[in-house]
């Protein structure tokens, strides 16, 4: 299989070179055949020649907003695999690991989602960070395993198959409901979106959230199928 990283970036000169040097060195750790793409949506800064100088192809994306961006890098790959990350975010050794080794062994998963790090935060927003991880890890049970109406999705951290993309008919403005169903909404720029299962027969995972990170044994807990990123926090 083959893994294209989608990476929208609005104004991230700052950061953007980070990123795409963390994806490239776990690409060549792990010697999987990936791409990367980093999708210009409309900025104003030096994103896009940062992110081409640091070794991704840049696409560029006129309609502002983090869906059309996603949908943009989605049709600008052919890969089986898409992996979404945001233009802030570092990709920790055995990302691509734990990616493959899924996939591979589980034909009927059709996505892999995990947290973040936020690794330059002080005690108490580390605190913070882990109560609302913690919260949504209650929401994911009770929406998987009581409900059984769908699983929660990191929008900036998870990993999901071509086809299955295709069916759910993800589109710019769409809110995916359960078995592929749509809800019209305008577009938003925001950094986490729910996806549920596009069909009945298809395996949707998310794991539990942790708030510490392993970087060399990825700790595989109840369904944590996905390593962390790290996210640098932007300053106010």
């Amino acid at each position: 299989m083959k893994l294209a990283f989608v990476i929208p970036a609005y104004n991230e000169e700052a950061l953007i070179g980070k990123c795409v040097e963390s994806v490239l060195a776990e690409v060549k750790r792990s010697g999987r055949d990936c791409e990367i793409v980093v999708v210009n949506n409309n900025s104003t800064d030096r994103t896009a020649e940062i992110a081409a100088a640091a070794g991704a192809r840049v696409v560029d994306e006129k309609q502002k907003g983090i869906v059309s961006a996603r949908d943009a890098g989605f049709h600008a790959t052919t890969a089986e695999l898409v992996a979404n990350i945001d233009g802030d975010t570092m990709v920790t050794p055995g990302w691509l690991d734990i990616v493959f080794d899924e996939f591979e062994k589980d034909p009927r998963l059709v996505c892999l989602s995990g947290p973040y790090v936020y690794y330059d935060l002080n005690p108490w927003q580390r605190f913070l960070t882990g109560a609302f991880y913690g919260l949504t890890t209650l929401i994911y049970w009770l929406n998987r395993y009581v409900l059984r109406v769908g699983s929660v999705v990191q929008g900036g951290n998870f990993v999901l198959k071509r086809d299955a993309w295709i069916k759910a008919r993800i589109q710019p403005g769409d809110q995916i409901l359960r078995r592929g169903h749509r809800r019209r909404r305008p577009a938003v720029q925001g950094r986490q979106r729910e996806i549920h299962p596009p069909a009945q027969d298809e395996d949707l995972r998310s794991p539990p959230r942790r708030r510490r990170h392993h970087p060399h044994r990825p700790h595989l807990y109840a369904q944590l199928l996905l390593g962390h990123l790290r996210r640098q926090a932007r300053d106010a």
